[in-house]
């Protein structure tokens, strides 16, 4: 079974990470490279929950709290449109970041035994 709450934890871990490295304003090469790597491993996460969701969905398989869990990825992807070669300072990660880990801090606060 899907272990929901270890998910999004890994995801607000991850984007906070993320986010607080990108938020010190211009990176060294090394931090830029970083946070490029982070990103990647975000996004390459998104697109494997989202393939699964699909494919569980259409065997009709999804628990109510699974279905919820995946919308909230969905969801989170779209906020994220920024290309993982961008400079995440020109390219302006930082809000795309917030508003996606404000999307998982939310639903971790609601499902947090």
């Amino acid at each position: 079974m899907l272990n929901i709450s270890d998910r999004v934890k890994w995801y607000k871990q991850q984007i906070g990470d993320l986010s607080d490295l990108v938020n010190k304003g211009r990176l060294q090469t090394g931090e830029k490279t970083r946070a490029q790597e982070i990103l990647t491993n975000i996004k390459h996460r998104f697109k494997e929950d989202v393939r699964i969701a699909h494919s569980v969905r259409k065997q009709g398989s999804l628990s109510p709290e699974e279905q919820e869990y995946y919308s909230v990825v969905a969801e989170a992807a779209t906020r994220i449109r920024v290309k993982t070669n961008s400079d995440p300072f020109r390219s302006h990660w930082s809000s795309e970041l917030y508003d996606c880990l404000g999307d998982f801090a939310f639903y971790y606060k609601k499902i947090k035994p």
